[in-house]
């Protein structure tokens, strides 16, 4: 709708809710548990679901539809399946902590990973309307851009979920206290995104990428050192710096996906990002909670932060591809 050129403004535009949400989720969540109980935090999810259903009917403008294309049933019937099994196996890992005699969980991660591939050579072979068109991959900038998707999420949702768990056992802030530290931790990442046009015409997608990566780094090695927690300003802005970086760098993933991408296949690529970034938190998710669960069958120690360190730094993997940069080939 906004064309080529101002893409990058209104991806980013559009995106606010994905790093607003994890600024007004963690206040609401430890706000609702210092007045009340821990049924709240699910409660509150029906006056929302209502409020969007309300919204969706007033706001959203009326088109009828000019598509042409089939629906893919059986791409259908592979791919729910498959990604539902996945998600539901690393779900039992970061409840479970990894309990290693738990067979459901890898008997489903095995199911899962069995009817994606099913479907990955069914979309492939499917030459009329896919559903997902996955030779998408085939365009040097999205395929970049969906790995550095992907690898974001890890690290910006895997953080999320380590960041209360490490606050929790190095500092003694109260619930309120800790959810308005991650809420700083998010909001690093909305004051990051009015940049990412200036700096990715500045500097171009990759160098920006880099610096973005750099930044994460900057905020996460800090967290290794213990005398950091006695200061809470200066952890604020540990904290901030780092949702700055992975919050940028998410941002110019989900917009530089859509580069090369012609207007028909827009829905596609939307699809792929989307299953590329509800993979990547949900790994990043449960390797958190796994390592965090063996860690404290062992003494806590510093095992969640080096994880979220080892995250940030295979962002860096991101940085040998050429094809981030479609100014630069």
């Amino acid at each position: 709708a906004v064309g080529r050129d101002k893409l990058k403004t209104a991806m980013a535009t559009t995106a606010v809710p994905a790093v607003v949400a994890p600024i007004a989720g963690p206040f609401v969540g430890g706000l609702l548990l210092s007045l009340g109980t821990w049924q709240l935090i699910f409660l509150i999810n029906v006056p929302i679901v209502l409020l969007a259903i309300a919204l969706a009917l007033w706001a959203l403008p009326k088109s009828e539809s000019t598509c042409s294309e089939h629906f893919d049933l059986f791409g259908f019937i592979l791919l729910l399946p498959g990604l539902g099994a996945l998600i539901w196996a690393l779900s039992s890992f970061a409840e479970r902590a990894v309990d290693f005699g738990e067979v459901a969980a890898y008997e489903m991660l095995g199911a899962g990973a069995f009817f994606i591939l099913l479907f990955c050579l069914h979309a492939l072979r499917r030459t009329d309307d896919p559903l997902l068109d996955l030779r998408l991959f085939s365009i040097p900038t999205f395929r970049a851009s969906i790995r550095l998707l992907f690898l974001s999420s890890i690290a910006f949702y895997g953080g999320i979920f380590a960041l209360p768990l490490l606050l929790s056992q190095k500092t003694g802030m109260n619930e309120l206290q800790i959810a308005l530290m991650v809420g700083v931790h998010g909001l690093g990442a909305l004051v990051s995104r009015p940049a990412l046009q200036t700096l990715t015409r500045r500097f171009g997608n990759r160098y920006s990428a880099f610096g973005a990566i750099t930044l994460t780094l900057a905020g996460t090695i800090p967290l290794l050192a213990p005398s950091l927690y006695r200061y809470p300003i200066l952890l604020g802005c540990v904290l901030a710096s780092r949702g700055a970086g992975v919050g940028f760098l998410t941002l110019l993933a989900m917009s530089n996906a859509f580069h090369d991408v012609e207007r028909s296949k827009v829905p596609d690529a939307s699809s792929l990002s989307r299953v590329s970034s509800l993979i990547g938190a949900s790994i990043g998710t449960a390797a958190i909670s796994t390592l965090h669960g063996v860690a404290m069958r062992g003494g806590y120690d510093e095992f969640s932060l080096v994880l979220i360190g080892l995250i940030s730094v295979a962002l860096v993997c991101a940085w040998g591809t050429q094809s981030l940069d479609p100014l630069r080939g």
